[in-house]
């Protein structure tokens, strides 16, 4: 299809599956379709019925002309919406386009969140009583409502008469090495790092929103913005006609998006925050490392002599059942020594049975060199 705008020919709306989801999408559903009289038209609509109007799924080019249309609306839709805001246009008078599931997969969503709830628990496991309560609401943002939401999408299999919700595969953005692929690498990775999943919250509601606010990452609020601005220019961007003309401006504009989300990519890293001097974040490490360090005393005070000193954390100059140790150590060393022993042993029994075929075969091959075959 013509990249400028002007005029389209009846075939490249053929071609490129146009017409197949006028009639798929929009007239089929109400009982109507749209056919031509001729192959180049002219257009003409016809009252078919709900139930009758439909497409073959075995008809030649079907396949095609679906993938040629998904292809036109990853690029339009996202430069109508940058530019207008929504991709269907609103009546006055119209209240929010509402999808409502008919069912949930339950069992999905509650692993994700039975493992996500595990993961909030083992960050405050060790707080105090009086504060476990903030402590929990404190990483369950980042750690499960953020990333619950940026996993959920509304899906139907049926073609919109029924939805349901379901946990997406997290996404995954290749990183080719061309600067168009690592912006949107560079995007998805930020938006991980500083909102504790792999999207943003969309259209959650404003508490959901707030609460999902309130669990930063390594970015202070003034990056966070900035990060939002780069993303919208590389999003207004991707709707861009780019002419001889505009090439060079366009690619420093490119360029220039690059450059911040590197800078914020390298921000957003863990532990940013300390690294640049943080005294809150450098606080909140110290308290994090005394309680990482008792953890580990306190494992280290749960083991036996034997383990310890397996461990490295019995000294010889400590208490302990010395003797005990060397008949235990010593027992075990000899059960090795005999494992190894027969291991050994098999490992020369097949060495020999191997050389010997090799020899054998070294027979065979002389012979076959000669011409001897019988």
């Amino acid at each position: 299809m013509r990249p400028d705008t002007g005029r389209v020919s009846i075939e490249d709306l053929r071609a490129d599956g146009v017409l197949l989801e006028v009639n798929r999408r929009v007239l089929n559903p109400v009982g109507l379709a749209l056919t031509l009289e001729t192959m180049d038209g002219p257009l003409q609509i016809h009252r078919q019925g709900a139930t009758v109007a439909h497409y073959d799924p075995d008809m030649p080019g079907l396949a095609e002309k679906a993938a040629a249309f998904r292809a036109i609306e990853a690029t339009e839709h996202q430069s109508r919406f940058s530019a207008r805001g929504y991709l269907i246009q609103p009546l006055p008078g119209d209240g929010p386009r509402v999808v409502q599931a008919f069912t949930a997969d339950l069992n999905g969503i509650w692993a994700f969140i039975e493992q996500a709830a595990g993961d909030a628990a083992a960050r405050v496991v060790h707080e105090p009583g009086e504060t476990l309560a903030q402590a929990i609401a404190s990483v369950l943002p980042s750690v499960v409502v953020a990333p619950l939401l940026g996993r959920l999408a509304l899906v139907s299999s049926d073609g919109g008469a029924t939805y349901e919700w379901r946990l997406q595969p997290e996404a995954k953005v290749d990183n080719d090495g061309s600067v168009w692929a690592r912006c949107a690498y560079l995007i998805t990775e930020i938006e991980r790092l500083q909102f504790g999943g792999a999207a943003d919250v969309g259209d959650a509601g404003g508490e959901i929103r707030e609460y999902v606010q309130r669990a930063k990452g390594e970015l202070y609020d003034h990056e966070v913005e900035e990060f939002a601005a780069a993303r919208v220019s590389f999003e207004q961007m991707m709707g861009r006609t780019v002419s001889e003309e505009s090439a060079d401006a366009f690619a420093a504009d490119l360029d220039e998006v690059h450059r911040t989300l590197e800078r914020l990519y390298e921000s957003a890293q863990p532990g940013m925050r300390v690294y640049r001097g943080d005294p809150d974040a450098r606080e909140a490490f110290d308290e994090h490392r005394v309680r990482l360090k008792a953890a580990a005393n306190s494992a280290v005070d749960r083991m036996d002599e034997y383990e310890r000193l397996q461990a490295g954390e019995l000294g010889d100059y400590e208490a302990a059942d010395w003797q005990a140790l060397d008949a235990r150590l010593t027992a075990e060393i000899d059960e090795d020594a005999r494992v190894c022993a027969e291991i050994e042993a098999t490992l020369m029994q097949h060495i020999q049975r191997r050389d010997g075929r090799m020899r054998s075969l070294e027979v065979v091959r002389r012979a076959l060199a000669r011409g001897g075959v019988g």
